[in-house]
């Protein structure tokens, strides 16, 4: 089409003729002449012996194949002076054509054939003239004009054009090159169409054997229901044997004179029992299973949207592919865009017509690429270059480290090209974004504009982290403890080789101690440790083998490790660049990690907190042996590391951070606004570590479902109360939910109250655990401790002297959506002295804070925002405020609650509530409203001395 357009704008004929057209083509061209505003006449025919002939015209022969040859000949012979065919699909070889036509065929697709007479031939001298004598004016201009259709005469321009290059300066021919980068493109093509193949092959199979075992189960219930019917009717006969009592009467002495007691009384049939198996499909390993990961993303047409992104994927194969596609275009959902994506290749007009906006992830540069961008510049649309590697410096490619997390299919000349032509796109892009700071910082050099965006987590991810984590604390073996080295062994030997003499020597001194290597390609594991790491032999039984998941369920390597190894070179640019995508699964899995102090791993590592930062081989040893002897110590510093990862590696955190960049794409006024929030934020990371009093479990049932919220009770000698408020959670009329108690040092029965009720009503719960702190720890501690222990997307607390409405639990959630950090309800006051007042009216206004608290402790809480504010606040002798104190931060950090205009809990009033034995008094809450103003300087509270968090 772009051809014919431009054949029609260079010769404006009078009569532009159609045969056999298909109706894009029809419609295409249509729209072209009546862009172009020209004179032409524009007449359809099905076949060639129909048309008319005319002078100073154009032929389109959509499929000559309906006219046998000698009509096709023969009507060409006929044609006068000056006229241009044009068949597609078709060549010309077969014809006996008449020496006035000059024959022009164009490899491109089906084919292309041009046939023109002298005089109108010499017009077309940009399609059939390459010689060096050929104006690269026409050149050009007809490669501009015919955008899409210049993938096979640019490449041969391309040739062409690096011939001279090297004729004239003595550089390589990287025409091989490049022929070989297009075979091993096409090569991964095939093989993954292959394993798609395969993979529906095996589905097929396992669908055939499962509609075997259903047809086998189907007859055993008909059996079944046979024997039920059966008995059904034996049992109404009985029922109308013993509704008569005559007859009962003259049975009974029947059976009393004949001596025989025995009455037939008709038994249930046992169902048929079937094994437990459960059939289990496998899902295509495709790139739509990458890109979605089981997060919808769908290009829709709502007219509310901020704009319309499109994620252009370059390398389909990345092994980050779904954290940098499929994550981030959840992530702009969420901040209000419309996302789509597609591999590079498959882009075409209409995805750029519907794009605002583009976003490629290590797309090569290329004619395709070249226009794309070109359209964008046309159009004003912002592109941006998304990278997570050092893949755009091609003297990296000379590295022998760097070159063996590549496939050894490819020669470093041919990385080296690769890494090129990323560098191309990259410094044509408006902005970058990448993974780490250090990265980014790189990038300035090419493109100013970049932005540091981490690989992030999804619901699925953070799911499968949490199941591993809530599977070992069940059913953990404290006989073993497994440590594991975080990448392929094969690939990264001499890194691995840095540690293996300490990691043997602790091999050696505790037996109970195995260690986890992933490898994909070793067979003979005897001879590889034999030639590579010989300290390790004696204890190869203490090794244990796995295959490394690189593709979307990556969290299945963490599964049964306890200490996760990452030693990296620190002084490779290649490597101290790498994300902290380690850090984020060990984490989501409990498990404290040992790590290189790589830039990015300091970021987010607090080192003896969150982890170890180990350079020298002693301090490996050391860290190996703290978390090796001291579980309390392990345990403490995996939950310090999840904790750590919630808000950062948070979809709510990235999405704000999008919205903000795509955002100051759109006007410089907008620009100028989105700077001083991101100045304002700084880094945007959270506000410290949750503090987590010390307890001890005294009771736990986890059946290992998911339920979305947890409700914390905190509780402090309120045996008086604390019956009706669990009776309050178990009456929810949402059904999935976990209860977590938490008592904080109670001197009354309260422990032993609770205990006896989980036991009595454990089957309500998908999970309870009943916590108490080692002492007396203050309400905000306990709350913590109680969160700590929660495995949902959300909680809930409530204080032991108050209650919930049956349907709170279900209400606030209905509310919730995946960037409410709160939201809270109404509550109806109730007890001594009480008035009828209505608690939480006010609708969610974040200034308001400014004044003073109008927002109750009971709400639904995302503990992601938990996490990001630092958890509550522990000060004994400032507490009272924690929840006040836990909406400003929320507000410091852009986070939104929401009001629910409904009842959904009652607030009891008494003399012996903390609020009016504590918080209250004078002095202590001086002391209060001294830590809250010094947290937050901006609250301007109003009235100080009368009560003012209700």
């Amino acid at each position: 089409m772009p051809l014919t357009n431009w054949i029609l704008s260079t010769f404006v004929p009078d009569h532009l003729i159609l045969i056999n057209a298909s109706q894009t083509v029809i419609q295409t061209l249509t729209s072209v002449i009546k862009a172009q505003s020209a004179p032409i006449l524009l007449h359809e025919y099905d076949s060639i012996s129909t048309t008319k002939i005319y002078d100073n015209c154009v032929y389109y022969c959509g499929n000559p194949t309906n006219t046998s040859v000698e009509a096709t000949t023969k009507w060409l012979q006929e044609q006068p002076e000056g006229c241009i065919v044009l068949f597609e699909g078709f060549e010309s070889h077969t014809l006996d054509l008449p020496p006035s036509f000059t024959i022009t065929f164009l490899d491109y697709g089906a084919g292309f054939t041009i046939l023109s007479t002298p005089k109108t031939s010499l017009r077309l001298s940009p399609l059939v003239q390459t010689s060096q004598n050929a104006p690269d004016r026409e050149r050009l201009l007809f490669l501009e004009k015919c955008k899409f259709f210049a993938d096979h005469w640019a490449t041969k321009a391309l040739l062409i054009s690096l011939q001279k290059l090297k004729e004239k300066s003595g550089a390589i021919n990287v025409q091989a090159r490049l022929l070989m980068i297009e075979a091993l493109e096409k090569e991964k093509i095939i093989t993954e169409q292959s394993f798609e193949i395969d993979s529906l092959s095996k589905q097929n199979q396992e669908l055939l054997s499962f509609l075997e075992i259903t047809k086998e189960r189907e007859n055993d219930w008909l059996s079944f229901s046979h024997k039920v019917l059966q008995t059904q009717e034996n049992l109404t006969s009985l029922k109308n044997f013993f509704e008569q009592p005559r007859n009962i009467l003259k049975d009974i002495a029947r059976i009393i004179l004949n001596k025989n007691l025995g009455v037939f009384i008709p038994t249930l049939p046992t169902p048929p029992s079937f094994s437990s198996q459960i059939t289990q499909f496998s899902p295509q390993n495709n790139i739509d299973i990458a890109y979605e990961n089981n997060e919808t993303i769908e290009k829709t047409s709502s007219e509310n949207v901020s704009g319309r992104v499109l994620f252009v994927i370059g390398d389909t194969n990345a092994e980050y592919l779904t954290q940098r596609c499929a994550h981030n275009a959840a992530a702009a959902q969420l901040a209000g865009y419309d996302v789509q994506l597609k591999p590079c290749p498959e882009i075409g007009p209409d995805d750029i017509d519907w794009a605002t906006l583009l976003v490629f992830y290590r797309v090569e540069f290329s004619d395709h690429v070249s226009i794309m961008m070109q359209i964008a510049r046309e159009r004003s649309m912002p592109v941006i270059f998304d990278m997570d590697n050092l893949l755009f410096m091609p003297e990296l490619a000379r590295s022998e480290s760097v070159v063996n997390q590549f496939s050894s299919s490819l020669s470093e000349e041919q990385l080296e090209t690769y890494f090129y032509t990323l560098w191309r796109t990259l410094v044509r892009s408006n902005i970058c974004t990448t993974t780490t700071e250090t990265l980014t910082q790189t990038l300035r050099v090419n493109r100013p504009i970049s932005y540091t965006l981490p690989n992030i987590f999804d619901s699925i991810t953070w799911q499968h982290g949490r199941n591993n984590f809530r599977k070992k604390r069940i059913f953990e073996d404290n006989s073993s403890l497994t440590l594991a080295v975080c990448y392929d062994i094969s690939k990264n030997i001499m890194f691995f080789k840095h540690i293996s003499k300490t990691v043997c020597s602790i091999l050696k001194k505790h037996s109970h101690v195995k260690l986890k290597l992933f490898t994909e390609d070793i067979t003979d594991k005897k001879l590889y440790i034999e030639k590579n790491f010989p300290e390790l032999m004696p204890h190869m039984s203490q090794i244990i083998w796995k295959k490394l998941e690189t593709n979307n369920n990556r969290m299945i390597n963490w599964e049964d490790v306890d200490i996760a190894l990452l030693p990296y070179p620190t002084d490779n640019l290649y490597f101290t660049s790498q994300s902290e995508i380690f850090f984020l699964e060990t984490a989501l899995c409990n498990i404290p990690l040992i790590s290189s102090p790589l830039p990015a791993y300091r970021d987010c590592i607090e080192d003896g907190v969150s982890g170890f930062l180990a350079n020298s081989i002693e301090q490996w040893h050391a860290a190996l042996i703290n978390l090796i002897k001291n579980k309390e110590f392990r345990d403490r510093m995996g939950l310090n590391a999840y904790h750590g990862c919630l808000w950062y590696f948070s979809k709510q955190r990235q999405s704000k951070i999008l919205k903000n960049i795509f955002d100051s794409t759109k006007s410089e006024e907008l620009s100028c606004q989105e700077f001083e929030l991101q100045i304002a934020r700084h880094s945007y990371r959270a506000r410290s570590l949750p503090h987590i009093a010390k307890c001890k479990i005294i009771f736990e049932k986890d059946t290992l479902n998911i339920s979305d919220i947890s409700v914390v009770i905190t509780s402090y000698n309120y045996e008086r109360y604390l019956l009706d408020a669990l009776e309050s959670v178990r009456l929810q009329t949402l059904e999935a939910l976990d209860l977590i108690v938490v008592d904080d040092g109670s001197t009354d029965f309260s422990v032993t109250l609770v205990q006896e009720w989980m036991q009595r009503h454990v089957h309500r719960f998908n999970r309870v655990v009943l916590l108490q702190t080692t002492h007396n720890s203050g309400l905000g501690a306990a709350r913590n401790c109680g969160v700590a222990y929660t495995e949902t997307p959300y909680f809930l607390p409530l204080d032991a002297d108050n209650k919930l409405l049956p349907n709170a639990c279900a209400s606030l959630l209905a509310a919730a959506t995946p960037m409410i950090a709160y939201a809270y309800p109404m509550q109806q006051q109730f007890g001594d002295a009480a008035t009828d007042h209505i608690l939480g009216q006010s609708p969610y206004t974040p200034s308001r804070l400014q004044a003073g608290n109008y927002i109750d402790a009971m709400a639904l809480i995302a503990k992601w925002a938990w996490a990001a504010c630092g958890g509550y606040y522990v000060k004994k002798d400032a507490m009272g405020w924690e929840d006040y104190d836990l909406w400003c931060s929320m507000a410091e950090l852009g986070l939104q609650g929401t009001h629910v205009a409904e009842i959904l809990a009652e607030y009891r009033v008494h003399g012996h509530s903390m609020t009016s034995s504590v918080t209250e008094k004078y002095d202590h809450k001086q002391n209060v409203i001294a830590l809250l103003e010094h947290r937050h300087p901006w609250i301007k509270l109003v009235q100080k001395d009368v009560r003012t968090t209700r």
